[in-house]
């Protein structure tokens, strides 16, 4: 494992972009840490906290996670959904994990953004 994220450079940098499937579906450039999710996975904690100052990256990196295990709701697809992680880390390094849990929980995404 060459390590555990991978730099995309894609035509720009997302700013005032958020949304992991809006920075991968629009080429931006942004440093993929989809790793981060099978670290929830193989983590015995029961709780993560996620802390990080303003514009570090926090809600990327949750929504990330949301793409990953939600089941897809019309008009979104699972295809849809793995065309996001296609060149991802977690696609390549960890194909199991990415079976056993891609697209297979309902998930409560709270947003406390203004």
């Amino acid at each position: 494992m060459e390590g555990s994220v991978g730099i995309y450079a894609g035509r720009n940098v997302p700013i005032d972009e958020d949304k992991f499937e809006k920075i991968v579906t629009k080429s931006y450039s942004f440093v993929d840490k989809t790793l981060l999710i099978s670290d929830f996975l193989e983590s015995s904690m029961l709780v993560s906290h996620v802390v990080r100052p303003r514009c570090f990256g926090k809600t990327t990196n949750l929504t990330m996670p949301r793409n990953f295990f939600a089941c897809p709701i019309e008009p979104d697809n699972k295809e849809r959904r793995q065309d996001l992680f296609r060149d991802s880390k977690i696609w390549s390094e960890k194909r199991k994990l990415f079976k056993e849990h891609f697209c297979k929980y309902p998930i409560i995404f709270i947003n406390h953004k203004v």
